[in-house]
């Protein structure tokens, strides 16, 4: 009531749908260009599914076009009034060299905007720091050697960190080894946030052998903590198992945090050997810094988890042990841990924990554990349902397969092609 007698305008529609309503628009956006008379043209779709919570969302959305020469021609537009399905139609000087829906990004949502790779670049060098962001994640998909190119350089020029660290996200995705050089370079990226940005995406590059010893040297040798951190768990997630001295060496260093130490952890957890189960849980133990303690049961789950059921066992066991520890977060890293795993076995557990501990805050993670615990459960039954009915599938071509040789083999035999 305060902000309508203040506007003078009715504000009733913006707090049903973001007050007491729920959810958020998910926008699906296409653009095309009229080139004989000067007309851009964008449809607009929502795509959340509606209810009697969550409705089509009204609202204005400022539409950016970048023009020849720099300049940016903006407008506003209000989606939602006649439905999920909206269409506008803009008169241009000229052909936009990107165009952006939503411009600044002032609306929570998703956007799902597929433009040509040519719109794409033009907004990476032209739009502001949010805009570069959004263009950079797309080209990332796209992958092309032109828009590997255009991210190699942004990760090396773009006067902000923030989207040096996306660039380099983006090259990440992109993969390839025009992908990979640039990041390996970035490693010696002046910038801390960058250099751990880069150090992170190094790890989806799964079995290089160009890029262990490149995060082995970051690991030695950054003096960022972060950037240490990322490169000891991406030389997990690369496969690189003539690491394992250098992270069980980094479990020592100290780092403000704990930071390093927690990246050794979740590098060794990544690579995926059972026999360094038992050096993950030693980090569990009284003595250890808490920080490390609750990362290493965490850790731990999501290794066993990865491996086989025997595991899960000894992990869910040092897990249960640990919601009794007089540490505040050791406790939590433990229920944390008991969630990762997925264990049904775990409820019992956890449920007395509930009954027992002083701390709302560690009853409360127990109960959502519990809760996902037991959604996950029925997942895994839908899961397995459909592969019994893949296996059933399976079984039923082997045996008309047979059925259709032993025809084709008798037609043969009696003279038929």
């Amino acid at each position: 009531k305060a902000m309508e007698q203040a506007s003078g305008r009715d504000l009733g529609w913006f707090f049903d749908q973001w007050i007491h309503g729920g959810g958020h628009p998910e926008f699906k956006v296409s653009y095309s260009w009229d080139d004989d008379n000067r007309r851009a043209s964008l449809s607009v779709r929502q795509e959340q599914e509606v209810d009697a919570v969550t409705h089509v969302f009204r609202m204005p959305v400022r539409v950016a076009f970048g023009m020849p020469g720099g300049k940016v021609d903006a407008r506003e537009v209000e989606v939602g009034t006649r439905g999920p399905d909206d269409g506008f139609t803009f008169a241009l000087a000229g052909r936009p060299t990107w165009v952006r829906f939503d411009e600044g990004n002032r609306v929570l949502k998703t956007l799902a905007f597929d433009r040509p790779e040519e719109l794409l670049l033009g907004q990476l060098h032209g739009d502001e720091m949010t805009g570069r962001v959004e263009a950079a994640l797309q080209l990332g998909r796209t992958a092309t050697p032109r828009s590997v190119e255009a991210l190699a350089k942004l990760l090396g020029e773009d006067g902000s960190w923030f989207v040096q660290a996306t660039a380099a996200r983006a090259l990440g995705t992109a993969q390839g080894d025009a992908a990979r050089k640039a990041l390996i370079a970035g490693l010696g990226h002046p910038h801390s946030r960058v250099r751990t940005a880069v150090a992170s995406a190094l790890g989806s590059f799964a079995g290089d052998e160009d890029v262990a010893p490149a995060l082995l040297r970051t690991l030695a040798r950054d003096r960022s903590y972060t950037a240490a951190a990322a490169a000891a768990a991406s030389l997990g997630r690369v496969g690189a198992r003539s690491a394992v001295p250098a992270l069980e060496k980094a479990l020592d260093r100290p780092s403000h945090r704990d930071t390093i130490a927690a990246g050794a952890l979740r590098g060794l957890a990544a690579l995926r050997d059972p026999a360094l189960l038992g050096i993950i849980l030693a980090q569990a133990r009284p003595g250890r810094a808490w920080r490390v303690r609750a990362e290493a049961l965490v850790s731990a789950a999501r290794m066993a988890r990865a491996t086989g059921r025997e595991l899960r066992e000894e992990v869910r066991r040092v897990a249960e042990q640990n919601l009794r520890d007089p540490l505040y977060f050791v406790r939590r890293g433990a229920i944390q841990s008991l969630e990762v795993l997925g264990d049904l076995e775990a409820i019992p557990a956890l449920r007395a924990t509930i009954d027992r501990d002083v701390e709302g805050a560690v009853r409360y993670e127990a109960r959502v554990a519990i809760d996902a615990l037991s959604r996950g459960s029925t997942r895994e039954r839908e899961i397995s349902a459909v592969r019994d009915d893949l296996d059933e599938l399976r079984r039923a071509n082997g045996e008309l397969r047979e059925k259709l040789a032993k025809i084709e083999g008798a037609l043969k035999g009696r003279g038929h092609k």
